[in-house]
């Protein structure tokens, strides 16, 4: 896949529209890059970023496609999300990688610069759509 237009970019498929719950009960809504991979859709974040402290304690999330502002393209469909290791991280990046070759290298590398002071090292976050 080359790069694409940003109109391309930002539209259907790109990125998945995340919906955590805070503690009070409040919904966050966050638009993320995913990738999808057996059923799965993977997801990088920062280790300390408000969506992986929430999925740590509140796993129950929604997803539904969305453009890169967020909105919602589809139905929510609830689903359950997960900070993983090992060989399903590994998969997980490698999908990632797959998907959004640059953009995913630009997003490592400005993650890392930014690593100790905000957010921590990053963590994959499989999420898995409920049937």
């Amino acid at each position: 896949m080359g790069l694409l237009s940003f109109e391309e970019r930002r539209g259907p498929g790109w990125f998945l529209a995340l919906r955590t719950t805070r503690a009070d009960g409040s919904a966050v809504l966050t638009p993320v890059w995913a990738a999808q991979v057996d059923g799965d859709w993977y997801v990088c974040t920062p280790s300390r970023s408000g969506k992986a402290r929430r999925i740590r304690s509140e796993p129950r999330v929604d997803v539904a496609d969305a453009d890169f502002s967020g909105a919602a393209l589809s139905a929510w469909t609830p689903a359950t999300a997960r900070i993983v290791d090992g060989a399903e991280a590994r998969r997980g990046r490698r999908a990632l990688w797959s998907k959004y070759r640059l953009q995913f290298l630009i997003f490592r590398a400005a993650a890392a610069g930014r690593r100790r002071r905000y957010g921590g090292p990053p963590v994959i976050i499989a999420i898995h759509r409920a049937q």
